[in-house]
């Protein structure tokens, strides 16, 4: 799927279909009489086909709600449709930054003596340690994290090894020490560290002595629990039921969330009220229309449909350009157009079901069927 084309190559493919002069990149911003009309048909065309359909495969998005101790509601976001099935609850990655694709940013250099913790941006970006043959590089990061649950940190690193530590202070050890190797986890693999919070914060390091440098791509934290579906509840269930219970937002009736609820205000409410923090809510929805704006804008639209802005554009460019008959021609290519992506994209599964039926229904019952 590919969605290349730009504002500025829709308006003038309308334009040119129009015989009217195209626009650059210079006077786009500017533009005025048929090019600014062909510039607002464009946008109209795509706000016609999105809204043709309330699911679009190309609008379809999902989104991910970090969850709040005490807090019910959350806003939702814009959207045409949203499929209230789809809500789940998981643990949330503790970790800032744990991929290092730009900078080392989130995490507090520990380095000691001549040691030094660097960004390096080969291969994507890592978080390059180098001791000095006594003392550390090294990088430490603390996390919320709640006393006797079970988390479990994944780790990848290249060129050498590296110690992982986990303590309730900056740098420590308290939890776990753990010097992963190339021959334990392979180059390229990762590896698995499972420990028991015993607090609040918990801090994790990553350190190296030798003066030969380990690069560190990806690490990340979570919680040993699985993603949980969330049951959809009507808002009228809810206060009916649980109502009474989630209002007490003493610690001792706060837990797990298993619920999703619609209030009437464009927001979803879990129950139970959460816990803790490092949970989040992930769901899927459809977007709404966005106009392009710049030359350079694009739509979600595939440039394969691009054929079909353009003809819905030129429904009303034609208006104010051409003979009547010409924007009835626009009109129908836009309809036809617009059937065949929902044939396309929608519901060519049921259609191609639908005509094997209907084939069949027409030659017969094959041989030997009774």
């Amino acid at each position: 799927m590919a969605t290349t084309k730009t504002f500025l190559q829709y308006t003038n493919w309308v334009l040119n279909d129009l015989n009217e002069v195209e626009l650059t990149a210079q006077n786009f911003s500017a533009s005025t009489g048929i090019q600014l009309v062909a510039k607002n048909s464009v946008n109209r065309a795509i706000r016609d086909i999105v809204g043709g359909e309330l699911e679009w495969p190309f609008n379809y998005a999902t989104y991910s709600q970090a969850l709040l101790p005490g807090v019910q509601l959350y806003a939702l976001q814009a959207f045409r449709s949203i499929d209230w099935d789809s809500f789940k609850i998981q643990p949330i990655e503790e970790l800032t930054n744990g991929t290092f694709t730009s900078t080392i940013t989130g995490w507090t250099d520990i380095s000691a003596g001549s040691g030094s913790a660097a960004f390096n941006a080969a291969n994507n970006g890592s978080a390059r340690l180098t001791g000095d043959g006594t003392d550390i590089g090294g990088l430490t990061q603390s996390i919320t994290t709640v006393a006797n649950r079970n988390y479990t940190l994944q780790v990848r690193h290249v060129s050498n090894a590296v110690v992982v530590k986990i303590g309730t202070t900056s740098g420590g050890t308290q939890i776990s020490t753990t010097t992963v190797a190339l021959d334990n986890a392979g180059e390229g693999e990762i590896q698995d560290i499972s420990f028991t919070a015993t607090g609040a914060t918990t801090y994790i390091s990553i350190t190296n002595t030798s003066t030969t440098a380990v690069d560190i791509d990806y690490i990340k934290v979570k919680e040993n629990r699985r993603a949980q579906h969330l049951s959809l509840m009507s808002f009228d269930e809810w206060r009916r039921v649980r109502e009474g219970h989630d209002v007490t937002l003493s610690a001792s009736m706060m837990a797990y969330p298993d619920v999703v609820f619609r209030t009437q205000n464009d927001e979803f409410g879990v129950s139970r009220v959460p816990l803790q923090a490092n949970w989040e809510v992930v769901y899927d929805y459809w977007t709404a229309a966005a106009d392009m704006s710049s030359e350079t804008s694009t739509t979600l639209i595939d440039d394969r449909w691009g054929w079909l802005i353009v003809e819905g554009a030129k429904r009303y460019a034609l208006a104010v350009h051409s003979d009547p008959s010409f924007v009835k021609e626009a009109k129908t290519n836009f309809e036809h157009g617009l059937d065949r992506m929902r044939i396309e994209l929608i519901n060519k599964e049921d259609k191609m079901n639908a005509h094997t039926n209907a084939s069949a229904a027409r030659s017969g019952p094959r041989r030997g069927a009774r």
